[in-house]
């Protein structure tokens, strides 16, 4: 017996599940279609993002006016890389975070320039909701520890 006569029986009492294949492969087809393979260098930017925010969060706390805006300009440029990434995929609610996170970091450039600690947590606390706002949706860790990309 062939295993297309398997899937596909020619008994016509089985035209549910026939019909319940072929929604299960289009689910299938659908769920692989919404996964974005990183590129290598997109997987090494989003580190040196991590690492940059990781160092931007204590400048900020320790009012470290001068290397908060290398990092944030730093930022700056990295998620500019984002938002043609998620451009290239016509998603619009992650090249918002990206546009919101360039926004916030540019904040904090201007804020670290001007010694103003105020805005200079504001902007910090902006950049960290845009990067949340993306990742609780498009960002999935798989088993192994790495990341998957969900368009």
């Amino acid at each position: 017996m062939s295993t297309l006569k398997l899937i596909f029986p020619k008994d016509k009492n089985n035209l549910m599940i026939k019909k319940a294949y072929m929604i299960g492969c289009l689910a299938c087809i659908v769920a692989l279609a919404q996964t974005v393979e990183p590129t290598e260098a997109h997987k090494a930017w989003m580190k040196d993002a991590g690492a940059a925010a990781k160092r931007l969060r204590q400048e900020v706390n320790g009012k470290d006016f001068q290397p908060a805006s290398k990092d944030a300009a730093e930022l700056l440029e990295i998620l500019q890389k984002e938002e043609q990434f998620w451009t290239a995929t016509n998603t619009a609610d992650a090249i918002k975070s990206a546009q919101d996170g360039r926004s916030a970091a540019d904040r904090i450039v201007s804020a670290a320039k001007s010694e103003n600690t105020e805005q200079l947590a504001d902007g910090f606390e902006a950049l960290t909701k845009s990067c949340q706002s993306c990742h609780s949706v498009h960002r999935e860790k798989l088993s192994d520890g790495t990341f998957r990309i969900i368009k």
